[in-house]
């Protein structure tokens, strides 16, 4: 299964890390992407955590359409937390990618398809076809991706096993 995540710079380029690609992507961020990716930060307020579990519980005792309303309602306030959660938890691992930092990340993603690739042709790239704010973003959706679809490989192929 090819896996990566295409961008459209000078041309269509497609992103992937490999074992390679990684190895570049953590001597860029000076940590092991692993590292880099966790968070041991809960960005869940407990306050909204106890209101929901006690609009659960009152929610339980009521009985057939009223109940299902008010259960939808409260997983909708548990989607919309769940969404901060990650906004919140992409923000904050933005904040650690300087631009240099972004730059090794592309240059990793996009080694494979170009062997002379430098990374002064990828600063080029980046200076005429991204913002700083794009660069950013490109380069940790890209690797999270990667790391997303390997790991959704893999269950795959256990399940077949």
């Amino acid at each position: 299964m090819e896996y990566g995540m295409t961008i459209q710079l000078d041309k269509e380029r497609t992103l992937r890390y490999g074992m390679r690609a990684v190895s570049m992507v953590e001597k860029y961020l000076g940590e092991s992407i692993i590292s880099f990716l966790s968070s041991n930060d809960t960005f869940i307020d407990d306050k909204r955590l106890l209101e929901i579990e006690k609009e659960v519980k009152k929610a339980e005792k009521l009985k057939g359409t009223v109940r299902d309303k008010k259960m939808k309602e409260i997983e909708k306030q548990i989607a919309i937390i769940e969404e901060e959660n990650t906004a919140l938890e992409s923000k904050k691992i933005m904040n650690k990618l300087d631009v240099e930092t972004s730059i090794g990340i592309l240059y990793a993603g996009l080694k494979h398809e170009d062997k002379d690739l430098t990374i002064d042709k990828v600063w080029d790239l980046a200076d005429k076809y991204l913002n700083v704010q794009d660069l950013a973003s490109v380069a940790l959706k890209a690797l999270t991706q990667s790391f997303s679809d390997k790991s959704d490989e893999v269950k795959s192929e256990s399940k077949n096993d």
